[in-house]
């Protein structure tokens, strides 16, 4: 696998939470925020109003974008230990090197392009439980 096929999965799992949460919170959160103007609000009532409207809608960004950091940070250091096992094997031919590197690397794409749906799904997973809260908090 290559870097453009892990490329294609995360893109492909993160529009597919898009069209099943982001949207649909985000949704929400405009109608929501349009009913803040509604009646006889001072506009510090109506901005505090707005806020609370997009609160959820902000947390689930955050948390999509705190997971594909932690994604992109795991996968730099397997490349670096892919890295460190060619210098540990003390390879002199060049190209031998680079074939090692490439191989290494091609398992580590490999690895997450397969671990990428369960990654979606414990993204899914954490903005559900971020939308019970907010429900308990508005109890």
């Amino acid at each position: 696998m290559s870097q453009n096929a892990l490329q294609s999965s995360l893109d492909s799992a993160l529009s597919s939470l898009s069209s099943r949460k982001l949207r649909p919170l985000q949704k929400q959160a405009y109608l929501c925020s349009a009913s803040c103007f509604d009646g006889s609000k001072s506009d510090a009532s109506a901005d505090h109003c707005v806020q609370g409207c997009q609160a959820l809608t902000r947390a689930a960004s955050q948390i999509v974008q705190s997971e594909v950091q932690r994604v992109q940070e795991r996968i730099q250091r397997e490349m670096v230990s892919c890295q460190d096992e060619v210098r540990d094997r003390a390879i002199k031919d060049q190209e031998k090197a680079q074939r090692v590197y490439q191989e290494c690397g091609d398992k580590v794409m490999d690895k997450w392009v397969r671990k990428m749906g369960g990654v979606a799904k414990d993204i899914e997973g954490r903005i559900v439980e971020a939308e019970k809260e907010f429900e308990r908090q508005r109890k």
